[in-house]
């Protein structure tokens, strides 16, 4: 049996600190932009936090679900069955909160997910995984592949895969509009190795075959 652990009332503070800012797009979470999610004021846009403050602040998925609860109820629990201000959260299931009822609908008791209608929905990964693989995506040089993040975050590889996938389609801006006028670009080197140069030549190389084989003498019947 669950255990409830903490009541929530309008107002009411789950001690996790307010987290206002992301490298992440306009997509909704817990009812607000992504951008305003998951990382606190102090952590400027483009200064982000030590990987040590990061794990101190949200160790578990009791951070986790509470900081997600502020965002979901800024003014306080409110059951969206009957409107109660007044409910508590279940020690083992920490990101459900489950309704106290009030005057006219004494009985409510139905419980609220806080990631419920977010992309993290259904998920049976522990929430600080999906904090933690956000972080990791958003601050690590030129981003992160499935096969760095699968050992960081203790999954496997399918599961860091369809995690970043998620993650990528949420960072997506759907209010972005194209570029327009000059644009300027910084230039990169990209290094070639032999092996690429000989991939390059065969790929080449079977071009001309092709296109020789192809062809015929002009004028010709």
């Amino acid at each position: 049996m669950m255990r409830p652990v903490a009541l929530l009332e309008s107002g009411a503070s789950t001690g996790v600190p307010r987290l206002t800012k992301l490298w992440f797009g306009s997509q909704s979470l817990c009812g607000v932009s992504m951008s305003d999610a998951l990382f606190p004021t102090r952590w400027q846009y483009d200064k982000p936090p030590p990987i040590e403050e990061f794990v101190r602040t949200f160790p578990d998925d009791y951070a986790c679900g509470g900081h997600l609860a502020e965002k979901r109820w800024p003014d306080g629990f409110v059951c969206p069955h009957c409107g109660s201000r007044k409910g508590w959260r279940l020690e083992a299931r920490p990101w459900l909160w489950e309704c106290a009822g009030k005057g006219d609908n004494p009985k409510c008791r139905k419980q609220t997910s806080v990631i419920a209608g977010t992309f993290m929905q259904g998920t049976h990964l522990p929430l600080n995984k999906w904090f933690m693989a956000a972080y990791l995506m958003t601050t690590h040089s030129n981003s992160i592949s499935a096969l760095q993040l699968q050992p960081k975050i203790g999954v496997t590889y399918k599961t860091a895969w369809l995690l970043l996938h998620k993650l990528r389609r949420v960072m997506v801006n759907p209010e972005r509009t194209p570029l327009a006028g000059n644009v300027e670009a910084d230039e990169t080197l990209i290094p070639v190795t032999r092996r690429m140069k000989a991939a390059a030549a065969r790929l080449s190389s079977s071009a001309r075959s092709r296109g020789s084989a192809g062809s015929r003498p002009a004028g010709s019947g």
